[in-house]
C-alpha cells in the first residue's frame, strides 16, 4: 500500500484536530468505545477508572520538539487484580489490513506519566476473516518527557478478507492488559508472568509509525 509523499501511516497523530470533546481539559470516563482526538479511539473492558483529556502545551516548553499545540491524557486502570480480557488502549486504525506485512515497520513517539510506571506498546490486525495481535514492547515512562523509538516485523498475512475496506492495522497503547491477551507475553526474569495496570495517566505526543528500520524525524 502507498501512501504516496506522506511517511507517518497515522493521520494526527500531533493531536492537532479534535473534533471531538475538543473543550480543553474535558475528561472522559464512559465505559463504552470513545473516540476523541481526530482518528484516535480509547477502548477498554474492566476498568475501573477511565479518563481521556486534551492537554495544551506551554507555548514557551523546550521539552518536545516541533511546537506541537496538543498532547493527550490517557488514564485506564483497574484498582483490582486484572481479569483474563481487561484491557485499557489508546489506538488508532490504518486502513487496509495488508498494509506493512512482512516488512519492518518503526513507531516513535514522546511520552511521561504522571508517576513512574511501565506501558505496553501492541499492534493488531483485522479483517472479516479474523484478528490477532502483536507485541510490539513494554514501556517504561517517568514524570519527564521522553522519546521512544520501536522498531519491529508485522508478520505476513496468514487469513484473507472479503471486505478489504473494512480491514486495518491498528497501534495501541495499553494503560492496563492482562498477561496472555492482546499479546502480551512479558514474564519477569524468573518467569513470572507480568500484567500492565498502570495506575498514572500517560501522556502521549508527536506519534509516528513508518515503514523501515529507522525510525525518521
Amino acid at each position: 500500500k502507498s501512501y504516496g509523499s506522506r511517511k507517518n501511516s497515522l493521520l494526527n497523530g500531533n493531536f492537532s484536530f479534535w473534533e471531538r470533546g475538543a473543550t480543553t481539559d474535558v475528561a472522559d470516563t464512559t465505559t463504552a468505545d470513545f473516540y476523541l482526538a481526530d482518528r484516535w479511539k480509547r477502548t477498554a473492558n474492566g476498568m475501573t477508572t477511565l479518563q481521556v483529556t486534551r492537554k495544551e502545551f506551554n507555548l514557551t516548553q523546550a521539552e518536545v520538539p516541533d511546537f506541537p499545540q496538543y498532547y493527550i491524557e490517557v488514564k485506564g486502570t483497574d484498582s483490582s487484580t486484572l481479569a483474563s480480557n481487561d484491557f485499557c488502549a489508546l489506538e488508532q486504525r490504518v486502513e487496509d489490513y495488508r498494509t506493512y506485512a512482512n516488512k519492518n515497520v518503526s513507531i516513535s513517539f514522546w511520552a511521561k506519566g504522571s508517576v513512574s510506571g511501565d506501558c505496553f506498546l501492541g499492534l493488531s490486525r483485522f479483517s472479516d476473516a479474523s484478528e490477532e495481535f502483536f507485541k510490539v514492547s513494554p514501556f517504561t515512562v517517568s514524570t519527564e518527557w521522553k522519546k521512544y523509538i520501536f522498531n519491529t516485523t508485522i508478520p505476513a498475512i496468514t487469513f484473507g478478507a472479503t471486505n478489504i475496506e473494512n480491514s486495518y492495522v491498528a497501534l495501541a497503547f495499553h494503560t492496563a492488559v492482562k498477561n496472555g491477551f492482546r499479546a502480551n507475553d512479558s514474564v519477569t526474569a524468573d518467569g513470572v508472568n507480568i500484567d500492565y495496570n498502570y495506575a498514572g495517566t500517560l501522556s502521549l505526543a508527536q506519534v509516528q509509525f513508518e515503514e523501515g528500520s529507522r525510525a525518521t524525524p
